[in-house]
C-alpha cells in the first residue's frame, strides 16, 4: 500500500488518492485516474441527477441503498462485451450508497483463426461501483489483466471507500450544456448559440470548449449566470468576428466608435484600445459584424499597423454611414429647446463625436449648446438660459443614469466651436 495519500477536490466529488498516482480530466464530470506505471485506470463519471423530492412534503430526501444497486445494473445492461456472473452487492463503510460487481471480458487478437482453435483469447478483468446521493450519480471503473487488477485491489478499494459525492445540486453534462445555452442566450441575445454536444457550444463562428467555464462554475455554482456572462465576454473577445480582424482591409468597414466608463475598461477580458476623453469616460472601438462585435484591442491595431488617429478617422466615418437615416425629435418652449435622438441604437452617445452632428445642432442651438449622454442609446441636445430648466435636465439625466443596468455618465456636456467640453459645474468662473 501506498505510504502517502493526498485529497482530491473535483468539484462534484473528492477522494483520497495515493501521492504519485495521476489524474487527467478529458471533460466535465469525468475524470481518469491512473498509477505511474499505467497498470491501472480508474474512470470516473458523474452525472447530475434531478432533484429527488419526497412525495409527501416535496423537500430532499436520502437515497435508498438499494437505488445504488438499481443503478448500477442499469449500466451494467449496456457493456454487453462483459460477461458479470453476480448481481450488484452494497460494500460497507461509504459515505453514500455504493455498489460494486465485477466481470470477465475475453479478448479477440489479431492472428488467423486456424491458429486460435487451441488458443484461449486472454482475459480482462472490470471492476463497477455505483456511487449515488440526491444529487450525484457516479459511475466508476476499472479493468485490466486479472493478475494486475488484483495487485492494485487494495488501493483502489480504499480510493472508493474514500469517496465523497457533493452535497448540493450539480449540474453535469448535458444538464450544464442546457443551462449554459439558455444563460448565454440572454445574455448574448444576437449572439447564435447551439448544442454540439455535452461539452462543446457553437457560439457564434466559435466552437467553444465549456471545459473551463465547468471549472469555475464548480467553485462557486451560485454564480453561474456571472460565470457565463464573463466567460462569453472573453470568448467575445477573441473572436475574429468572421475574418474579419486578420487585416485592415477586412476590418475597416467595419470599426465602430464607442464611449467607456473607466469600470468598463477595468472589468474588460482582455485590454482595450482607448484614448482618454472628457468627464471620465473614454474612446473606445468595436469590430462589428452580422450584429455582433467585440472590443478592438491594441493587438488589433498592431497586427493591422494602423495609427491610432487613422483608426478613429475611419470609425467616424463608419458612425456617419450607420447615422442616415437617424432623425432628432424637438421640443421648443419658453427659455430653452431641446433635441433628442428619436431611434434608441447602441449608437447614439457616440455620436456627439461627429462634428457634421454638431452642425445640424447649432442651427437649433445657437454656437454653444448642452449635451447628456446618461445611457449609450441615449444622445440629448439642448440650450436654455434658465437655471431651473438647466436644473430639472440635471435631475432627469441623474435619474436615468442611475436607473440603467449599464449607465454610462451622470455629466453634461458642453459642445463649443472648438470642440466639446466637460461639465460646467466641474469647470471655475464659466458662463454660457
Amino acid at each position: 500500500m501506498p505510504a502517502t495519500w493526498k485529497k482530491h477536490d473535483a468539484g462534484f466529488f473528492t477522494l483520497d488518492l495515493p501521492a504519485d498516482w495521476a489524474m487527467e480530466e478529458p471533460n466535465a464530470g469525468t475524470l481518469l485516474v491512473h498509477d505511474f506505471r499505467g497498470e491501472m485506470v480508474l474512470t470516473l463519471s458523474a452525472v447530475s441527477q434531478p432533484p429527488l423530492l419526497s412525495a409527501r412534503n416535496k423537500s430532499a430526501r436520502t437515497v435508498a441503498p438499494k437505488e445504488a444497486q438499481f443503478e448500477l445494473q442499469r449500466w451494467l445492461d449496456s457493456q454487453r462485451h462483459i460477461r458479470v456472473r453476480q448481481s450488484p452487492r452494497l460494500i460497507g463503510g461509504t459515505t453514500s450508497p455504493t455498489a460494486t460487481t465485477e466481470g470477465l471480458q475475453q479478448l479477440k487478437v489479431g492472428v488467423p483463426w486456424y491458429k486460435r482453435i487451441f488458443r484461449r483469447s486472454p482475459l480482462m478483468l472490470w471492476r463497477f461501483w455505483a456511487v449515488l446521493n440526491p444529487h450525484i450519480l457516479l459511475l466508476v471503473s476499472c479493468h485490466g489483466k486479472p493478475e494486475l487488477v488484483e495487485k492494485h485491489r487494495p488501493v483502489v478499494d480504499r480510493i472508493l471507500l474514500s469517496v465523497h459525492l457533493a452535497d448540493r445540486d450539480i449540474l453535469l453534462g448535458r444538464h450544464f450544456t442546457e443551462t449554459v445555452v439558455s444563460l448565454a442566450r440572454s445574455h448574448f441575445p444576437q449572439m447564435p448559440v447551439a448544442v454540439i454536444d455535452d461539452v462543446h457550444l457553437q457560439f457564434g463562428t466559435q466552437n467553444v470548449s465549456l471545459l473551463n467555464l465547468h471549472r469555475r462554475y464548480l467553485a462557486s455554482p451560485e454564480n453561474l449566470s456571472t460565470h457565463v456572462k464573463t466567460f462569453f465576454d472573453e470568448v467575445q473577445s477573441e473572436l475574429p468576428a468572421s475574418d474579419l480582424a486578420a487585416s485592415w482591409d477586412a476590418a475597416c468597414k467595419h470599426v465602430m466608435p464607442t464611449l467607456l466608463t473607466q469600470s468598463a475598461i477595468d472589468s474588460a477580458p482582455t485590454p482595450m484600445l482607448t484614448e482618454e476623453w472628457i468627464n471620465g469616460l473614454a474612446i473606445g472601438y468595436t469590430l462589428e459584424d452580422g450584429g455582433t462585435d467585440r472590443p478592438i484591442t491594441p493587438a488589433d491595431a498592431k497586427r493591422w499597423k494602423v495609427p491610432l488617429d487613422d483608426l478613429h478617422e475611419q470609425a467616424l466615418q463608419n458612425l456617419i454611414s450607420h447615422s442616415r437615416e437617424q432623425t432628432m425629435e424637438g421640443h421648443k418652449a419658453d427659455g430653452y429647446t431641446m433635441l433628442v435622438l428619436a431611434s434608441p441604437d447602441k449608437h447614439n452617445a457616440a455620436r456627439i463625436l461627429l462634428p457634421e452632428l454638431h452642425h445640424k445642432l447649432r442651427e437649433h442651438l445657437g454656437a454653444t449648446f448642452y449635451a447628456a449622454l446618461p445611457t449609450r442609446e441615449f444622445l440629448l441636445a439642448f440650450a436654455t438660459a434658465r437655471d431651473d430648466v438647466l436644473a430639472r435636465v440635471r435631475h432627469q439625466i441623474n435619474a436615468d443614469y442611475a436607473r440603467a443596468k449599464e449607465g454610462l455618465s451622470s455629466k453634461l456636456f458642453l459642445v463649443t466651436p472648438d470642440g466639446i467640453a466637460g461639465d460646467p459645474d466641474d469647470m471655475e468662473d464659466f458662463d454660457l
